[in-house]
């Protein structure tokens, strides 16, 4: 499963427009309302989504996977389920990727994620250019809880903006589902 490809679709619900406001630009608007689209795809990682805006991949030969499990859902049908039984190594790990679009430059946002873990051990959420926004992901064993990183985008910001899920160490699952971006209100 190498080369799973999946997709996720997020729309976030806003405040009132004008607290959105990113440089002085305001964010797209959805065509049916006030909501922001930003541009992640099938948030609840359902089988019936589109399947070709997640891609999970292996580097440094790492023992990896990343597949929708119907077993364990926060809500809706199913879950990504992210596994490795690869030790933890410099460069090797397995990575759910998603390339998101509709990002403002030097904009602060807020992702939250719904999250279980199974002896979970060195795992990331990293956004950006380089991955070089990260967040660490709790390990142990624990029950859904949800887990928020905010980030702010480069002034330079071109292009789309990659969102990953990065498993770098031995870990039996970490389920991840019902994922949320949001501008910043402070923005």
């Amino acid at each position: 499963m190498k080369n799973l490809c999946l997709y996720i679709i997020l729309t976030v619900v806003g405040s009132p427009m004008s607290s959105y406001m990113c440089n002085g630009a305001e964010p797209a608007r959805a065509a049916n309302g006030p909501e922001h689209e930003i541009g992640i795809k099938n948030s609840g990682f359902e089988k019936s989504g589109d399947s070709r805006a997640w891609r999970f991949y292996t580097q440094g030969n790492a023992d990896a996977a990343g597949y929708y499990d119907e077993t364990q859902q926060h809500g809706g049908m199913s879950s990504m389920r992210l596994s490795s039984r690869s030790n933890f190594e410099p460069n090797v790990y397995g990575a759910l990727v998603q390339k998101l679009d509709g990002l403002k430059p030097e904009c602060k946002y807020e992702l939250t994620v719904w999250i279980k873990g199974e002896s979970v051990s060195h795992c990331t959420i990293a956004v950006g250019p380089g991955w070089k926004l990260r967040k660490s992901l709790p390990k142990g064993t624990y029950d859904w809880r949800s887990v928020t990183f905010q980030f702010e985008t480069p002034k330079d910001l071109a292009g789309s903006f990659p969102l990953v899920f990065i498993v770098e160490g031995p870990t039996d699952g970490i389920w991840i589902d019902d994922i949320s971006l949001m501008e910043d209100s402070q923005n």
